[in-house]
This record gives C-alpha cells, structure tokens and sequence, in this order.
C-alpha cells in the first residue's frame, strides 16, 4: 500500500494506511518530513517495533549550528591536510575560494 498527496485534503490518512501492518512486516516511508514524523508517532502509540520502521529523507534533518558571531574561526579539511581560517565577513566557501 502507499499513500500520496492527491487525496481530497492533500493529507494522507496514516491510521487508514498502516492500520492492517501485521507483526513482523516491515513499513519502508520516504517523503517529506511532516509524512514521516507521522508515521513515526503512529508506529509508537500502536506499538510497531522502531527497527520494523524504515525511513527516507528527503532532505537532512535540521542541525543546530554554532552562533560564532563575528569571530574567526579554522576549518580542517582532514582529507586534504588543509586548515582555512574563516573570517567573520565571509562564508566557509567564501574562505575556501580564497585559499586555492
């Protein structure tokens, strides 16, 4: 079974899909991160093991960056051996450009 966005509402009724999902099957979602959450929060209340949960993203999951301010600060690019200092009125790239 799968769902899709062109129901009347544009939202796909989780609890309609996944209610006939028996013990030991296996749920593979890939989607926007609004699906997929969903599906989560209802594998967790009816009980459907975490690891019987597959998932795609469509995009990464937010990350919580730093606030450096207007500080420097160095970069290490381990494969290459580089370290880049990153100015506080520049970007990574922006460094990375100037130091080729």
């Amino acid at each position: 079974m799968y769902a899709n966005d062109e129901s009347d509402n544009g939202v796909p009724d989780i609890s309609t899909i996944m209610r006939d999902v028996k013990s030991g099957e296996h749920v593979y979602c890939c989607g926007p991160g609004g699906l997929l959450d969903a599906v989560s929060e209802y594998g967790r209340q009816s009980g459907i093991p975490s690891q019987s949960l597959h998932f795609e993203r469509f995009a990464a999951s937010p990350v919580e960056v730093a606030d450096t301010g207007d500080k420097v600060f160095t970069i290490v690019l381990a494969k290459r051996g580089v370290q880049c200092v990153v100015e506080s009125n520049e970007s990574i790239l922006e460094s990375l450009e100037r130091t080729e």
